[in-house]
């Protein structure tokens, strides 16, 4: 049974032409040209929000809460206490709590770099959402008009049938009353995320997130914008001097974006203040998958092989990396390197394929389970290979060295997850995403003509052989390794799923860890061939300046002669 592209990334489900911006949640990754494929109007809106739905139970309350603030936020505004009161038919008691119980839903802007600042920020959150959830229990037998309240908030919010805006409140109210991985988006927008492997993009280099209404940036590796000093997690204030707070997440792209060779100057928030940084508009390819040989400095007759895979939504992800893997074998590689950071996930087929090469046959790589239940779901099926772990034993039977780090999600996520329940993979880096869901088009073939959407729903969890899950635990590394030796928290503090939704699916256990006398051996190892300190920032080095690499390295040196 082929999974194929039911289960995406939650960071790398598309990358846009010229800049490759991609959204935390799915829903924002369309263009406004795209939802204006589609048939959404006001009344799409009314399907979500009314009364008799609203009042089903405090998650569909809080769902009607977060579509109508998702409109009224295009003006700066939230739904108001007097709003409410004006529009409740309850009782005088009622009123008299209603204000206490209500606090406003927008949670102040945060600094996306400050550990305390976000935990701060979520304990806000969770105040907020509870505090609805509190009210919709006080007025359930008094019922606010909800129906009235919608109208009021489209007239105040002028959206004019805005396809985009409907659209963004619609899957506003999916992620606060089910799961951030259940939306909609219009099928020209589906159709587009499984363009070639192989584009070649004009751009700035960077991601771009929105995160609490700021624009976060995230530079590529080796990029135009990390090469202007543009850093992971910077705040986006202006293009080209224009103030982007209130602009979609589709204009700022349109604003980085443009002619080869020209210059964008994005202003960026540091220690506080604005900072203006020069990025020039480049070409480049961007390759999917790339591997090369590296050399032990103590051992120069030692290789080992590196592979980095940076996404696996495209078909003939494990094709390739099993070729690259052989390829590299018959080079003289002894040990492999498996670079899965920022890797979002994509296709789950594509990662079973290559766990697979690792796992002996007729072994269960991952189940699928209900996302409430935990009872496996009899069509996932169990994968199996021709042959016993193929590539595991062409390199001797040594462990698959994987690095990851915090942006690493979902098919990565379950690739490396399996190989290490089975003690086939050693993990360095930083804990993973953790995304473990899978999610399923719920539009029949006519319904996606017809109206120019999809629906993805999230319809199970996926679990490891030994019953474990990576949702919200991520994978834990074996050996933490920051982006540098001397990293500070702000260096490596990171969101992920567990982080930033006010519902996400139920964590199963953590996953497990290979061996702790294993990885006490490699570290004692590690710390004798005293390499790091003369390695780290040596020009020459072929590895300079990336210190998690640097470590892969020295971990995968230290498994010679392995057995």
């Amino acid at each position: 049974m082929r999974w194929g592209l039911e289960s995406l990334g939650i960071m790398l489900i598309r990358i846009v032409i010229a800049l490759g911006a991609i959204s935390i949640a799915a829903p924002e990754m369309a263009f406004a040209s795209d939802w204006d494929s589609t048939n959404l109007s006001t009344s799409s809106l009314e399907e979500y929000v009314n009364t008799e739905r609203c009042y089903k139970n405090p998650d569909e309350f809080l769902g009607c809460i977060a579509a109508m603030n998702s409109l009224l936020r295009e003006k700066n505004k939230v739904l108001s206490n007097n709003q409410i009161k004006n529009l409740a038919s309850m009782k005088q008691t009622v009123l008299q709590i209603g204000p206490i119980l209500i606090k406003n839903y927008e949670a102040p802007l945060v600094d996306f770099k400050s550990a305390d600042s976000w935990e701060k920020f979520k304990v806000t959150n969770i105040q907020i959402n509870n505090s609805w959830k509190q009210f919709y229990f006080s007025t359930i037998h008094y019922r606010l008009n909800i129906d009235q309240l919608l109208k009021e908030t489209i007239a105040l919010s002028q959206i004019n049938n805005n396809k985009a805006k409907i659209g963004k409140a619609i899957n506003a109210f999916y992620s606060a009353s089910l799961d951030p991985h259940t939306y909609i988006l219009p099928k020209v927008t589906w159709d587009a995320t499984y363009a070639k492997s192989e584009e070649k993009l004009i751009g700035a280099g960077v991601y771009v997130k929105k995160l609490n209404e700021q624009y976060i940036l995230q530079p590529m590796e080796d990029g135009s914008a990390e090469r202007s000093g543009i850093k992971n997690l910077d705040a986006l204030l202006k293009v080209d001097g224009r103030d982007v707070s209130n602009l979609g997440q589709e204009e700022v792209v349109a604003l980085i974006r443009g002619v080869e060779n020209t210059t964008v100057t994005l202003t960026v928030e540091r220690k506080k203040q604005p900072v203006d940084i020069q990025v020039v508009r480049t070409a480049y390819q961007l390759k999917n998958i790339h591997s090369k040989i590296l050399s032990d400095p103590l051992m120069p007759h030692k290789k080992i092989g590196y592979i980095k895979i940076a996404r696996f939504n495209v078909t003939g992800v494990c094709t390739q990396f099993i070729n690259a893997a052989t390829n590299l074998r018959r080079q003289g590689a002894e040990v492999l390197i498996l670079d899965l950071r920022s890797n979002g996930g994509g296709s789950v087929s594509e990662a079973v394929c290559i766990a697979e090469m690792y796992i002996d046959k007729n072994k269960i790589i991952v189940t699928k389970r209900d996302p409430a239940t935990g009872e496996v779901i009899k069509e996932a099926g169990l994968h199996k290979s021709t042959k016993d772990a193929p590539l595991f034993n062409l390199y001797g039977k040594k462990p698959l060295y994987i690095l990851q780090n915090a942006d690493s999600a979902s098919a990565s996520e379950l690739l490396a997850g399996s190989l290490v329940t089975y003690g086939r993979a050693i993990v360095i880096g930083e804990r993973s995403f953790g995304k473990g869901t899978l999610q399923r088009s719920q539009n029949s073939f006519v319904t996606r003509i017809f109206t120019g959407m999809m629906m993805m729903k999230t319809v199970a969890r996926f679990h490891f052989a030994n019953g474990t899950s990576n949702q919200l635990h991520g994978i834990q590394p074996d050996i933490l390794v920051h982006s540098k030796p001397d990293a500070k928290s702000a260096d490596y503090f990171a969101l992920r799923e567990a982080d930033l939704y006010p519902n996400v699916i139920v964590a199963a256990k953590a996953p497990v860890t290979f061996p702790k006398f294993a990885i006490d051996k490699i570290n004692l190892c590690i710390k004798t061939r005293n390499m790091l300190s003369t390695e780290y920032s040596n020009p020459s080095s072929e590895v300079a300046l990336d210190y998690q690499l640097l470590v892969a390295r020295e971990a995968a040196s230290c498994s010679f002669g392995r057995e």
